[in-house]
């Protein structure tokens, strides 16, 4: 007949094995003993034997969970609870060794049946057994458990085979966990075991391909077997074990039933908590959507933030820019890349020879040393542009410059404005030479910079009062812009040419200079104003004094009295006229 896989097989062990345990009647008069804290009473001879013998060495065989059995080097199972009691009320220490037969030298042997009990050891005494089971079938599912005969049968290496099984349908394996193991995969068809083994190992490996049967077999008690027969010994465990009652017995062996360390598997998660995983990834996938929902609607609003920011800079005439220094790549803001005529991203920059392609030094963005500095970037047009730059660094974890983010704000309109009032702060207003103070400043800093030969001119406006007195301060400032502009035109653009009074202009000229160079100079500028001006009833001349220097170490001061001193012997001789000193080294 064929077998139905019970759906909650785990649920019907544990059941099946708590209520052969809960069955078992407890004597009333025993059911109150404490094992810790009972007396047991030992004679004179006894007491010695624990004396001399404290540790007693106790083998069993493998694989007889929940019996007995090693987890982690550690023995465990219904035996060792009971011997923790027996230790409790004697003072042994016991050793626990794990073998494959009985042949190993101990005092005691735990767990035996009667089953497997060697003939030799027949007559060897025995404890009381502690524990009573019934045994049960474990197949593989769609085996016919009413002709097993035609199956393969799983046993103990060097365990006894039950009656009626074929020896040439046998596969032996090292334990009951192994063989139940092979049953799982395939490799054998059936096996038989106590119900305790079979429900341990069954919840402990979440078996799903197989299916338990109990069986009317014989029962199986287990004892202990003493190797060594010293009477002391025997008598001592046996009162000690005379001591347990029999619900603190069963209470053991139910705790050690249900200690079980099931394995994790996938399969076994699976099963056990399919609806929650389910429900869980289902909350995990809305949890991602929501994110991803929220994630691209704060990137859109990013991309808006940063739309605005470029167009707020671009009207505020700033570009940005940012530097990987990792990737060595230079990205340029839109509006900086056409204002350049630059790719908006430079690979390699600085490995590539630092945008040499933009035929600009873009490597002065990256000056990060500094707060804020200007620089002068060729345009597209080909017109060089005045920028302030500001970069900002950020760092990693180790504070290494990770990213740097910059932005050029455009100073052309401001450089233009300060050179304007610089300008307008060096020169006159009326003629637009260099005022009085920077015209001395110059030609001092020339003095102190030059020692090639030099010439000071002081010119004069010959009666420029009476030109004022009659025809007006207006007729009298246009002949002062005249002259300016005839100055101008007459020197070159390195030579300092200043207005130093109100009628009075000072040229300062340094380099390859000759009295030649002078009187020619000289000459061309009288000629110029010997003429009338504005009408034909408004004339000008002028007077000229020139102090001229061949490579002597002179100062302004020295150079201005010898220019002036000139001037005033021209005036003295009746002006409209030049005259040229030339000074002499005194030292």
């Amino acid at each position: 007949m064929s077998q139905k896989k019970h759906p909650i097989l785990e649920f019907f062990l544990l059941i099946f094995i708590f209520s052969s345990i809960l069955c078992t009647p407890a004597p009333a008069s025993e059911a109150g003993n404490d094992p810790q804290t009972a007396h047991i009473s030992l004679t004179p001879e006894e007491q010695q034997y624990i004396k001399e013998n404290p540790v007693i060495d106790v083998a069993f065989i493998q694989g007889f969970a929940p019996v007995i059995y090693l987890e982690n080097g550690e023995a465990k199972g219904i035996m060792r609870k009971i011997l923790d009691q027996v230790s409790l009320q004697t003072g042994f220490v016991f050793h626990y060794e794990e073998t494959k037969g009985i042949g190993q030298k101990a005092d005691l042997f735990g767990g035996m049946t009667i089953q497997y009990l060697p003939e030799e050891l027949e007559d060897n005494p025995r404890s009381k057994a502690f524990l009573t089971s019934q045994t049960a079938v474990f197949m593989h599912k769609g085996v016919d458990a009413s002709n097993l005969s035609h199956y393969t049968f799983a046993a103990v290496t060097d365990g006894l085979l039950p009656e009626g099984i074929d020896e040439g349908k046998v596969k032996f394996y090292p334990g009951r966990e192994a063989t139940m193991n092979a049953v799982e995969k395939g490799e054998a068809d059936y096996c038989y075991g106590n119900e305790f083994s079979i429900a341990y190992y069954t919840i402990k490996n979440g078996y799903k391909n197989t299916i338990t049967i109990p069986q009317k077999m014989e029962s199986r008690e287990y004892f202990f077997l003493y190797l060594n027969t010293d009477e002391r010994l025997i008598s001592i465990i046996s009162k000690a074990l005379d001591n347990i009652s029999e619900s603190e017995l069963q209470s053991m062996i139910l705790q050690s039933a249900s200690e079980i360390d099931r394995k994790i598997s996938l399969p076994l998660v699976v099963n056990t908590y399919g609806k929650e995983i389910i429900m869980i990834l289902f909350a995990s996938i809305l949890l991602f959507l929501l994110f991803l929902l929220v994630t691209y609607r704060s990137y859109i609003l990013y991309k808006g933030q940063v739309r605005q920011y470029h167009m707020l800079s671009d009207l505020s005439g700033e570009y940005i820019y940012k530097y990987d220094v990792k990737k060595d790549m230079l990205s340029l803001s839109g509006e900086l890349s056409r204002l350049l005529g630059v790719s908006s991203r430079i690979e390699s920059f600085r490995k590539n020879g630092r945008g040499k392609d933009a035929q600009l030094y873009l490597d002065d963005l990256l000056l990060t040393d500094k707060g804020g500095y200007e620089i002068a970037l060729l345009l597209e047009g080909g017109e060089t542009g005045m920028f302030r730059v500001v970069n900002f660094v950020m760092h990693n974890r180790k504070r290494r410059a990770q990213f740097i983010i910059g932005k050029l704000i455009n100073i052309r309109e401001e450089k233009e404005k300060i050179k304007a009032l610089r300008m307008k702060a060096q020169t006159d207003g009326l003629t637009g030479l260099y005022n009085p103070d920077t015209t001395r400043t110059l030609i001092k800093e020339a003095c102190s910079m030059f020692h090639d030969s030099s010439a000071l001119f002081v010119i004069d406006v010959d009666n420029f009062k009476n030109i004022n007195d009659t025809y007006g301060h207006p007729a009298g400032d246009k002949v002062l812009g005249e002259i300016a502009r005839s100055l101008k035109h007459s020197f070159r653009n390195a030579d300092i040419v200043g207005r130093i009074g109100g009628d009075e202009f000072c040229i300062f000229m340094v380099g390859d200079i000759t009295e030649e160079l002078i009187s020619h100079k000289c000459s061309q500028i009288a000629r110029t104003y010997t003429a009338p001006h504005l009408n034909s009833s408004i004339s000008a001349t002028i007077s000229i004094g020139v102090a001229f220097n061949p490579r002597l170490k002179t100062t302004f001061g020295d150079l201005y009295k010898s220019a002036d001193e000139a001037l005033y012997h021209v005036k003295r001789s009746g002006r409209n006229n030049y005259h040229i000193t030339v000074m002499q080294d005194n030292s």
